[in-house]
């Protein structure tokens, strides 16, 4: 299934410092989300309006246009995303994946154009 929108999701990644990367998505839902993160793997927390208390994230980079983020909440794994910038810069493929006893074994693939 696939569906296109007139109202486009917002999201921005920026620069931090020389080693991290802050996220955020400010689209006037209730999971507006922030982030910023380091590529250590190390988890970092997660915070907006509707996010649950606890709820982290952690990246580590596959190449040098992909990066592996984890979601945990309390220190269990719940998923996983692949982001993958294309090599124009233009586009970026992000695929999730949930993880548990109860998860569904079909990824979700979003495709973000940069306007």
């Amino acid at each position: 299934m696939s569906f296109k929108t007139d109202t486009p999701v917002v999201q921005k990644y920026e620069p931090v410092g020389t080693n991290a990367i802050k996220f955020s998505d400010h689209n006037n839902e209730l999971d507006d989300t922030t982030y910023t993160v380091t590529p250590d793997g190390k988890p970092t927390p997660v915070v907006g309006s509707g996010v649950i208390a606890g709820t982290m994230i952690a990246a580590k980079p596959l190449d040098d246009r992909t990066i592996e983020f984890t979601n945990s909440r309390e220190g269990v794994v719940y998923g996983k995303s692949v982001r993958q910038l294309s090599t124009d810069g233009k586009m970026l493929t992000v695929t999730n994946t949930t993880v548990g006893p109860n998860a569904s074994t079909e990824p979700s693939v979003f495709v973000y154009v940069k306007q």
